[in-house]
């Protein structure tokens, strides 16, 4: 009868460990394919930044590219805004990267001022 408790409580604590394992599994799956899209989606940002079809705004606006696959474009809506710049433009976020220039987009680059040991640039 002690036995037979026994391995009744180890097969319990097996099973539990195993679900653990299985959920633990199955989230850090959903967010390597959440990472995936997220980079997939920044790349067609950067082409399109890249080929100046891609604006400034001062205002947060709906991201939509019909050349991304349906996967990509999916249910959920992404909001872009540009935050780059030499000096406050919004009034909802302040720089934190600061451009020391204009950037270049149909050239792709662009240069941050330094960072100082205070955090300031």
């Amino acid at each position: 009868m002690i036995a037979m408790t026994l391995l009744a409580l180890v097969s319990v604590v097996d099973l539990q460990i195993m679900q653990l394992s299985e959920t633990s599994f199955t989230q850090g799956r959903t967010q390597l394919n959440i990472q995936q899209k997220n980079q997939a989606i920044s790349a067609f940002i950067k082409d399109d930044f890249k080929n100046e079809t891609l604006g400034e705004t001062s205002t947060p606006i709906i991201y939509r590219n019909t050349a991304m696959p349906g996967d990509l474009q999916g249910d959920h809506q992404l909001n872009l805004a540009t935050i780059f710049g030499k000096g406050d433009r919004f009034s909802f976020t302040t720089p934190k990267c600061v451009l020391l220039a204009d950037a270049m987009a149909n050239q792709g680059y662009f240069t941050f001022a330094a960072i100082t040991s205070s955090g300031a640039g």
